[in-house]
């Protein structure tokens, strides 16, 4: 209640805030399917949390199609954008290639 309170007393141009960029995800996988694994499961989460795609969550998908070897490469890609995360779900090598770049 506390806070409540004190948030309903700050004038309306304090509460009221620019409009953000959409957050950027970038998103390695095996394959282009985004809807399976556990790539699936957080975009489900993060729309879940409000999130909407092309609104304020931006996705950059990077599918290997089976091509482990595609993950460095993918990750610096990912870095040098400017994502503001890496989902890497392609497994361990996708992960380490993710925490490498």
């Amino acid at each position: 209640l506390g806070i409540a309170g004190g948030l309903a007393a700050l004038p309306l141009s304090t509460r009221a805030q620019a409009p953000r960029r959409p957050f950027r995800l970038g998103v390695m996988t095996r394959a282009r399917d985004l809807n399976s694994g556990s790539s699936g499961l957080v975009l489900q989460e993060l729309q879940r949390l409000g999130f909407v795609e092309g609104r304020d969550l931006t996705v950059e998908l990077k599918a290997a199609d089976g091509d482990v070897q595609l993950y460095p490469r993918f990750a610096r890609e990912l870095v040098e954008s400017g994502v503001d995360a890496i989902l890497a779900g392609g497994g361990e090598t996708a992960a380490r290639a993710a925490i490498q770049a």
